[in-house]
This record gives C-alpha cells, sequence and structure tokens, in this order.
C-alpha cells in the first residue's frame, strides 16, 4: 500500500548522511523542498507560505506511530503492515513525539491527544485553541509550537502551560540538540530556548517560511519554502547552503529512526 511505501522512504531518509557535514530528514525533502520550492514567490496571487498535508513519524515502546495527513493514525511493529487507529478528534494532526513512555501527538485548534501504546487514545485540554504544527520532547519536558506564536510545554502530556514566545508568527516546527531547543517558522523566524520556556529570537538571515528543523551529527538543518536550507552548530549563528549542492551519500544511512527519538 502506499502508506508502506511512503514510510519506508521516510525511514530510508530519516538519517541519510549528505556529504561530511549535513544529514537530511526525509521529512525536510518531503515537506519543504519538494512541495514548495515553486510556491508563494513565483506568484503573487499565491499566500506567502504554501504547506504541504503534514505527515510525521515517531517510535517508542515497541511502536511505530504514524500520525496525518488529517485525522490518521496507523501504528506497526515492523514499519511495513500498518493498521489504522482511532484518534478521538475531529482535528488534523501535524506532529507526535514520545517521551516518559507516552506517545503525544498535536494538531489544529490546540488538539492534543497521548497515548501508552499507540493504539487507544486520550483527548487533553492545553488552554488554546491555536493550531499546533510541531512538537518534541527532551530533558523531561515535551515543547509543542504552533500559530501566532504559540508555544506550550508539559512534564507529563497531560498539565499543559502556555509559554511566551515573543513572537505572533506561525511556528512551523521544533527539535532538540546541543543542548539547545529551536523552532522555526514563517518570515524566517528562529527561536532559541535551553529549557523550552524561555525563547530568544534569532537572525535567520531569510525572510522565507522555515518548515522544518532536525538535529543533526554537525548541527542543526533547517528547511523552507523556495528550497532554502541552513545550518547551524549551536541554533544561534545561521548560514545558507545551496540544496542543490549537496553531496551523494558516502555512509549507509544509520539509526534510521533516531532522528524522532529524544535527546
Amino acid at each position: 500500500m502506499e502508506l508502506t511505501k511512503n514510510y519506508r522512504l521516510l525511514q530510508e531518509g530519516l538519517h541519510m548522511k549528505i556529504g561530511t557535514k549535513i544529514l537530511l530528514n526525509a521529512l525536510v525533502i518531503f515537506q519543504a523542498v519538494a512541495d514548495c520550492s515553486a510556491l508563494g514567490s513565483a506568484n503573487s496571487n499565491r499566500p506567502a507560505c504554501l504547506r504541504p498535508p503534514r505527515t510525521a513519524l515517531v517510535a517508542g515502546a515497541g511502536v511505530q506511530v504514524a500520525v496525518g495527513p488529517g485525522t490518521n493514525i496507523q501504528t506497526s511493529t515492523d514499519g511495513l503492515d500498518w493498521t489504522p487507529r482511532k484518534p478521538g478528534i475531529v482535528h488534523s494532526l501535524n506532529g507526535i513525539t514520545f517521551g516518559n513512555n507516552v506517545f503525544v501527538a498535536v494538531g489544529n485548534e490546540g488538539a492534543v491527544i497521548t497515548s501508552n501504546n499507540g493504539r487507544t487514545w486520550k483527548v487533553k485540554k492545553v488552554g488554546t485553541t491555536d493550531r499546533l504544527r510541531g512538537i518534541t520532547f527532551s530533558h523531561e519536558i515535551f515543547v509543542a509550537v504552533g500559530h501566532l506564536g504559540t508555544i506550550i510545554t508539559s512534564k507529563d502530556g497531560t498539565r499543559w502551560t502556555l509559554q511566551s514566545s515573543g513572537t505572533e508568527e506561525r511556528l512551523e516546527a521544533v527539535c532538540y540538540g546541543g543542548q539547545t531547543f529551536v523552532s522555526v517558522g514563517w518570515n524566517g523566524t528562529i527561536l532559541t530556548s535551553e529549557d523550552g520556556m524561555r525563547w530568544s529570537r534569532q537572525v535567520s538571515g531569510t525572510g522565507a517560511c522555515l518548515l522544518s528543523v532536525t538535529w543533526t551529527e554537525e548541527g542543526f538543518l533547517v528547511s523552507g519554502q523556495g528550497g532554502v536550507v541552513l545550518t547551524s552548530q549551536d541554533g544561534a549563528t545561521w548560514n545558507s547552503v545551496l540544496a542543490g549542492k549537496l553531496n551523494s551519500p558516502k555512509t549507509a544511512p544509520q539509526a534510521a529512526m533516531a532522528s524522532t527519538a529524544n535527546h
């Protein structure tokens, strides 16, 4: 089935080593470069930032869980055979992570659902109805981001606290690495935090919509509209990279699921 094919490609690409400095997350390729490269700037009648339907994948507790597009949730123990699950909500899901032995998925209109096994899900109230676009877990804290600069945090996935991001830009993604949380979004927005609660805005050097961020062995990798690719070792200083100039892999893909694991 098509889902099996797509997630097999996703798994193979999650930690593909590109040259010696950059690991490309397959979500970056599928969601940002290919789908957004010709949108927005080519036609002034188009919205400033167009996003493809979102899908996300995480592994934990011996199971892989995929969410999106829409309200779809599916689980697999081998990455080949997938079983549909009922999320208990009507809002589209955009991101998922695993931490403290619990899966947490987020979506539109402030949707947050949790599960201990990936099969049965509970809806949580989080104090916001803004669309949540991405989530990560590290250092005993869940961090979710979304529209209007929304950032919410939780220790257990059940009780959530709204944090001040200092921006009303739409935040599209968040990850952790190098002792730093990094969130990216529209109009070149990049935010960083050491604890997930206090955030600072960084200079990205671009006004493009930034759609994905991942942590690699060499630092952070951000991708966005128009083929924009940014790299940073610390989350504070960012450099632009031409996606077309990335080299072919020199070594085999390693730890395919690790990009969704928690640091």
